[in-house]
């Protein structure tokens, strides 16, 4: 079952890591910032964090009338928190920067502009383009939000593709704990 996911990641250098005292001072501004709740679940060995009540103000959600379900169930919370039947947030760190892309991405080149399936390139830097064959840089291809790299991320499980973007205040209270700039992308685990 894919999982829909809204993801966050400050702009690092290859080098940098989120410290472990930068994550809990995440968690603590956006406890404090009522982003999250101080309720959280703990599912196959990883800690979910439960959103709080200040998240709809904290998100712009798109839209006529979008359902958002907040509240695990009270049956089998663990078996909805790995489809992503309510919305909840988790940390991800890797050792080295890891590309993140949507299997329904089709970025374009940007010396052709052509689009291409996420398929048929083989996601590193650095990219072949399958229709004018250059080689550029893969953050330089258009990839519509459907793609990030990174160490550190926080997913916000739950959330349909481009169905919310999170306010400039919210990533800049993220920018103020790690003293890089945040960006965001839509991915389906």
């Amino acid at each position: 079952m894919a999982v829909y996911k809204l993801v966050l990641a400050p702009r690092l250098a290859d080098n940098q890591m989120v410290s472990a005292a930068q994550q809990a001072a995440l968690i603590d501004s956006m406890r404090a910032e009522r982003f999250l709740s101080p309720n959280e679940l703990k599912v196959d060995g990883i800690t979910r964090y439960l959103l709080g009540d200040a998240c709809m103000s904290q998100l712009t959600f798109l839209g006529c009338s979008p359902y958002i379900e907040l509240d695990p169930p009270t049956e089998d919370p663990e078996a909805a928190a790995r489809q992503g039947k309510f919305c909840h947030l988790t940390i991800s760190q890797f050792d080295t920067p890891v590309w993140r892309v949507d299997p329904t991405a089709k970025p374009r080149c940007p010396c052709c502009r052509k689009a291409s399936r996420q398929q048929d390139l083989l996601i590193t830097d650095h990219l072949a383009c399958p229709q004018c064959h250059e080689i550029s840089l893969a953050k330089d291809w258009h990839w519509r939000s459907l793609a990030g790299r990174g160490r550190f991320f926080l997913d916000i499980w739950g959330v349909f593709t481009s169905e919310a973007v999170p306010n400039p205040e919210f990533l800049n209270a993220l920018a103020t704990v790690t003293e890089s700039e945040w960006h965001y992308f839509y991915v389906k685990d």
